[in-house]
């Protein structure tokens, strides 16, 4: 399970090419059930609702690049998470 923002600038890490090699890699490898979700508007930390170490998501936004999140967003990445810990987690 892996949540990619498509505005990541962060190369070979966690950017979309990055996003896109890791899905084929897991579909290639087989065998486990996985995810690779890309969302839109939102970059690099998307589901982190601190700016930190920055004083505020505009200072970030000027200094790295990084938007501040999109709540919609952030909210659709932790219910898929949730979803995919009660299916597989689940005593």
């Amino acid at each position: 399970l892996a949540h990619f923002g498509e505005l990541d600038t962060m190369a070979g890490f966690s950017d979309p090419a990055a996003a896109k090699k890791l899905e084929e890699n897991l579909k290639a490898a087989g065998g486990t059930e996985s995810a690779v979700f890309m969302y839109p508007g939102v970059g690099h930390a998307f589901m982190n609702s601190l700016p930190e170490p920055f004083e505020s998501f505009e200072a970030r936004k000027e200094t790295m690049g990084v938007v501040p999140p999109i709540e919609e967003q952030t909210a659709l990445a932790w219910k898929r998470i949730l979803e995919f810990f009660e299916k597989h987690l689940k005593a």
